[in-house]
């Protein structure tokens, strides 16, 4: 289980075969693990979030276009950047959720299919889920993004001051620590 664990992590992956001898039996993803992790079945899960977030000034206005995004993106060399609107944040958004909504908003245009639609905003991207303090144990982090089907969450403090993100992989990580 730990090997596969940090192969997942090593390798920046999400999921592996799962194989007994040649023949395919089933597939293990990050998702598992997680879920492990907030049941208390493997190690770190008992660790503050604090220790495993990533800690940013950097974030998003939730009515940013998907070209500012990815400005913001390249400025801040995150992964993951929240998405705010004012000083709220809304939730947390992936490089990789948005080279799949700029992809499919080019296909559109190509496509000429909505001519009449406007630029796709940030706030389109956002699946809302809870934030968690930086207090929290990795096990309730890793719960919420089960729960929500996120990859990341924003950390707020008492204040609901933006101080990090804490992403599927930040967890992961504690889990082999």
């Amino acid at each position: 289980r730990a090997e596969a664990l940090a192969c997942l992590i090593e390798h920046e992956i999400h999921s592996l075969p799962v194989l007994d001898e040649d023949e395919l039996i089933g597939i293990v993803t990050s998702t598992d693990f997680l879920r492990e992790l907030s049941q208390g079945e493997l190690p770190g899960h008992e660790q503050r979030v604090s220790r495993y977030m990533t800690k940013t000034e950097d974030w998003v206005e939730a009515g940013a276009t998907l070209d500012e995004a990815r400005i913001e993106f390249v400025a801040s060399s995150l992964r993951y950047l929240p998405v705010m609107q004012g000083e709220c944040p809304l939730g947390v958004i992936s490089q990789r959720m948005l080279r799949t909504a700029k992809c499919r908003q080019l296909l559109a245009e190509t496509l000429d299919v909505d001519h009449e639609r406007e630029d796709i905003h940030v706030k389109e991207l956002v699946k809302s889920a809870p934030n968690v303090k930086p207090g929290d144990r990795l096990a309730s982090a890793a719960s919420l993004m089960v729960e929500y089907s996120v990859q990341a969450v924003a950390v707020v403090n008492q204040g609901h001051r933006l101080m990090g993100v804490i992403s599927e992989d930040d967890i992961l990580q504690g889990a082999l620590a």
